[in-house]
């Protein structure tokens, strides 16, 4: 073939833009996990926490332990919030953190509760019961204290007092792991009361004070070791008798799963 006859065809060039002005987002910072007790929030799932002020709105500021004034209202601080320290601390210079708040846990061999036994289950529970025939420091559980009108009085009639009975609310429950309570002071008919009625009408004193008796075997403050002693209350706020002043609310002292060195603990209060 002639050079004159040879017609050279090149092979096609195709141009195709490749948009690169949005680039790919990076993968997330994963940051460490911490797995403990806080005072608040979300609990048994892993939660995402980019700053230290986040942490707080979620899951509460860190607490050093020691009080046990009121574990049974404020919850318990008896012992340091490691979790919280440690969230802080990363968050100090760090940005992002996962953190799996814990709950209380039911012991794994746990077996059948019996006569007030919580037999390993989670929570707080006296080992007696009340049982009229059995001595008092084998009795125990839950005693509700319920106040009523103060028109209760010995000049109203058996009728009068029964149709006021419904009107009557509940005030306050003691939990007894040994012994029992009950109140003294002054009965509706005026009369004097000084042992512990766990079953009747009393009425507070001049200075709207109730008179609690505790009888147990249990030695702690506010308790008598074998025998019983009598404790001043009232349910006036700010007041030095106030209830949850005068005695201990720390479920812990009191109950089965520990050392037991008191014999009751007080819980709800209305």
């Amino acid at each position: 073939m002639s050079e004159r006859k040879f017609k050279f065809v090149s092979p096609g060039v195709f141009l195709n833009e490749i948009d690169n002005s949005v680039l790919p987002r990076e993968p997330e910072e994963i940051g460490p996990i911490v797995i403990g007790r806080t005072r608040h929030g979300p609990a048994m799932r892993p939660v995402r926490i980019e700053s230290f002020a986040e942490f707080v709105d979620v899951f509460g500021a860190p607490h050093p332990g020691g009080d046990g004034t009121d574990v049974w209202r404020n919850g318990n601080y008896l012992t340091p919030l490691y979790a919280a320290y440690a969230a802080q601390a990363w968050l100090r210079n760090s940005s992002t953190i996962n953190v799996v708040r814990l709950l209380g846990k039911e012991h794994t061999n746990k077996t059948a509760a019996s006569e007030g036994s919580n037999g390993g289950q989670a929570g707080w529970a006296t080992t007696n019961y009340l049982d009229g025939a059995k001595a008092e420091s084998s009795n125990g559980g839950a005693y509700g204290m319920w106040v009523f009108p103060s028109e209760m009085s010995a000049s109203l009639s058996a009728e009068a007092i029964s149709a006021l009975t419904g009107s009557g609310v509940l005030a306050a429950i003691w939990y007894v792991d040994q012994g029992s309570v009950g109140l003294a002071g002054t009965n509706t008919d005026g009369t004097s009361q000084s042992e512990a009625v766990k079953a009747g009408f009393i009425a507070s004193d001049a200075d709207g004070d109730f008179t609690l008796v505790i009888t147990g075997s249990k030695s702690d403050v506010g308790v008598a070791n074998e025998g019983a002693t009598k404790i001043k209350f009232n349910f006036a706020r700010g007041n030095k008798n106030y209830i949850r002043n005068v005695f201990n609310t720390n479920p812990t002292l009191g109950s089965s799963v520990s050392a037991k060195t008191s014999s009751y603990w007080l819980g709800e209060t209305f």
